[in-house]
């Protein structure tokens, strides 16, 4: 049986009225996005809480209000990162998106979205990487393992008669590169100086890294 909650068990429980929750969430939201559009600017590590509360517009003691510290305001965005991005999941781990298609598509389509995730959060992943507490990185392993499984199962659907062991050696192996490789390339690019390569050019030589771990375990 599922429970659900009235908006106003949720107001009572609350102690704000809809005015304030709406005011409190919006206040919330600023404070997020100040600390994404800063670490743009800067490290991690050179951002106050009063840099943050300026930018949001807000009082240092509503900061202080939401969050402990730094630590768990950048947990806060990670998690919104993460519930960005949960639509565009969604899609690519449903069967239906991928009827008709092969799994050439469904590499190409994995990495791209990939890429575009990165490149749009590598601010926010590299400042993950040097401060957020080891809770995190459990949270982000569970993510990927979830994940994983769901591009093997899609594996499975395209190419019925591979064997499951071999393609999740074959799925597991390349997500590891790949990922570790948009991280290099993304999170680490400004620390590591490395040169500019167009999304494009970063796709395709991903997709090929893939298809050559997973051609051989689907017997092409």
């Amino acid at each position: 049986m599922t429970l659900t909650r009235s908006k106003s068990t949720e107001k009572a429980q609350s102690g704000l009225s809809e005015p304030l929750q709406q005011r409190s969430r919006e206040s919330l939201d600023r404070m997020l996005t100040a600390l994404e559009a800063l670490l743009s600017e800067r490290g991690f590590d050179k951002i106050t809480i009063a840099d943050i509360a300026m930018r949001a517009e807000v009082s240092t003691g509503s900061v202080y209000g939401r969050f402990a510290d730094k630590s768990a305001l950048l947990i806060g965005l990670h998690r919104r990162v993460h519930e960005r991005s949960e639509p565009c999941r969604r899609r690519l781990a449903n069967p239906q998106t991928w009827k008709g298609h092969g799994v050439d598509d469904l590499v190409r389509g994995v990495i791209r979205a990939a890429v575009r995730y990165f490149r749009a959060n590598g601010d926010v992943f590299r400042a993950v990487a040097y401060w957020a507490p080891p809770e995190v990185f459990v949270i982000v392993a569970e993510e990927i393992k979830d994940f994983t499984t769901a591009m093997i199962d899609l594996v499975l659907i395209m190419a019925p008669g591979a064997d499951r062991a071999s393609v999740a050696r074959a799925v597991g192996s390349a997500n590891e590169i790949v990922t570790a490789t948009l991280n290099f390339r993304f999170a680490y690019s400004k620390v590591a100086k490395l040169p500019q390569m167009s999304t494009q050019r970063l796709t395709d030589d991903l997709v090929a890294l893939t298809l050559a771990f997973l051609r051989p375990a689907i017997g092409r």
